[in-house]
């Protein structure tokens, strides 16, 4: 797995500070295609500065590119990732568009998380923002939404929630917790 990089977010609106107890993990999209992880990140941040009225609250705890994961909030703190969830899920935002660089990243951090924290690789403990949010967040992440991308692997579909959960079944079981 990439060394986590520790670019926490200043405190105010967007890190609020407020410890949680996690018991799951929701997976995320940018939503905003062709940046990077340090990039979201630093976009979180200007959130904060200077605080304002019809504040946008947007945080989470990871995001991830190709290159790079990026820590913006400490596991135990709330983010503003995920209505019903926020209290009680760690955040992932995936960076887009999706290939396989990032899809391995993702799911490194995600068996380092359920190593860490004794959760299960399955779809209780892991689940995508979409579940939440239903109408407003369907295609969030793509690799639960309705349409397909699979470009970066042909052979495999990199959106398809059984693929996701075989492979992350396969990183959890192997040593290093990635796949080989």
């Amino acid at each position: 797995m990439l060394p986590i990089q520790d670019l926490l977010l200043s405190p105010g609106p967007n890190r609020p500070g407020d410890l949680i107890r996690p018991r799951r993990i929701i997976i995320h999209r940018t939503g905003n295609p062709g940046t990077t992880a340090l990039q979201n990140r630093n976009y979180f941040e200007s959130l904060n500065h200077p605080p304002k009225a019809g504040q946008i609250y947007a945080s989470a705890h990871y995001i991830v590119d190709g290159t790079a994961i990026v820590r913006c909030i400490p596991e135990n703190e709330r983010a503003h990732h995920c209505r019903g969830a926020n209290f009680d899920g760690i955040g992932i935002e995936a960076c887009e568009p999706l290939n396989e660089a990032i899809y391995r990243n993702v799911l490194a951090l995600i068996v380092d998380i359920c190593r860490r924290r004794g959760f299960q690789p399955t779809p209780d403990f892991i689940q995508p923002h979409s579940k939440f949010e239903p109408v407003n967040r369907r295609f969030d992440p793509y690799f639960w939404g309705d349409f397909r991308n699979g470009k970066a692997n042909p052979g495999r579909d990199l959106c398809d929630p059984f693929v996701f959960y075989a492979d992350l079944g396969k990183a959890f079981a192997a040593p290093g917790g990635s796949l080989s």
